[in-house]
């Protein structure tokens, strides 16, 4: 668990809300990641909310893991990044309208947060209040 900024705590209650409605839907950990969580940044610009889905939760929800993976390298987008956009964009706006913050939601298979970003190789705080 990651040391909690003051400005964190002074949002939590909001987060903790837009989260839980996140983790009711998806059924997974909500997690604040990023700069919001660095202590001398008092107002980040923006505050990074993500979700790691099993591959095939995200596949029953958008399509194939490898193909979102190329898509999103390739630049060639297909109905399953569009359809992860959408969602993306649609958490990232619930988050505007609960929190008053500038949230940047993103969904991510596990198989691809596994490469990216180890456990353990970055800051994060979990968001939902599920046990």
């Amino acid at each position: 668990m990651h040391m909690m900024p003051k400005h964190v705590e002074e949002n939590l209650g909001r987060l903790q809300r837009y989260a839980n409605n996140l983790r009711g839907y998806f059924g997974t950990p909500v997690y604040l990641v990023g700069s919001a969580l660095n202590g001398t940044n008092p107002n980040p610009r923006d505050w990074d909310v993500r979700i790691i889905l099993p591959d095939e939760d995200f596949e029953r929800h958008f399509g194939d893991v490898d193909a979102w993976c190329h898509e999103g390298t390739s630049g060639q987008w297909t109905e399953i990044r569009w359809r992860w956009s959408d969602a993306c964009v649609r958490g990232s706006k619930q988050g505007w309208r609960e929190c008053a913050l500038n949230i940047d939601f993103q969904i991510y298979p596990e198989s691809y947060a596994d490469i990216i970003y180890p456990e353990g190789s970055f800051p994060r705080i979990k968001l939902d209040t599920r046990e």
